[in-house]
């Protein structure tokens, strides 16, 4: 199958197929109103308009209501992390109070997981949000699997199908998609509709 090397590790991490036998990074976190979000970036080849382009996609979780934000770039560094973060907390207009992260060097300034230090820039810009950085262990990627799905979610039911002029017309179809169209759709397994949950979820 012709796909791209990201996407293929990708599903080697979430398939469970990585030589990696210790099943204590398995465990379960409660879905707990107004205690978790979290936030990845993924790498997809984006058609816009009649050529193909390398785009990173950064998307953030609000584990217990399901409510996501997601947009593309060209490239992702750390000044457009706090941009992304300041656009997508300001449109939900809250935030949960831990955003579980990978151990990127965008946020994590030396360390991985318990021995994480951040950078003070990266803690400072999320005190006014009301929320602190929590890196997963090295290799808990399940930590943060909503993530992955939710990436998953993406490449096969936002991009599949879809057409794009460019980054302007991929990310409004983007906004659209992922705070209005699937925000409002009932859950595959559970049935509940992230925008009803997200009611719920506000006074916490």
């Amino acid at each position: 199958i012709d796909i791209a090397y990201s996407t293929l590790t990708r599903l080697v991490r979430t398939s469970g197929l990585l030589e990696n036998k210790d099943h204590s990074r398995h465990f379960s976190v409660g879905d707990i109103p107004g205690e978790e979000m979290q936030h990845d970036t993924s790498t997809y080849h984006v058609k816009l308009g009649d050529k193909s382009f390398r785009l990173i996609a950064s998307g953030l979780y609000l584990r217990y209501s399901k409510m996501r934000y997601i947009k593309f770039y060209p490239y992702f560094n750390r000044f457009l992390m706090k941009c992304f973060f300041h656009e997508a907390l300001t449109f939900l207009g809250y935030a949960a109070g831990r955003c579980v992260i990978d151990n990127t060097n965008l946020a994590v300034l030396h360390g991985t997981g318990k021995e994480a230090v951040f950078h003070p820039e990266m803690i400072q810009f999320a005190k006014p949000f009301g929320f602190e950085w929590f890196a997963h262990e090295k290799g808990h990627a399940n930590r943060k699997a909503g993530k992955e799905r939710n990436f998953w979610t993406v490449e096969t039911n936002f991009l599949a199908g879809r057409t794009f002029l460019n980054m302007d017309d991929l990310n409004s179809q983007a906004f659209t998609w992922a705070t209005d169209r699937y925000a409002r759709r009932p859950q595959a397994r559970t049935r509940l509709i992230p925008v009803a949950l997200f009611e719920n979820e506000k006074p916490y």
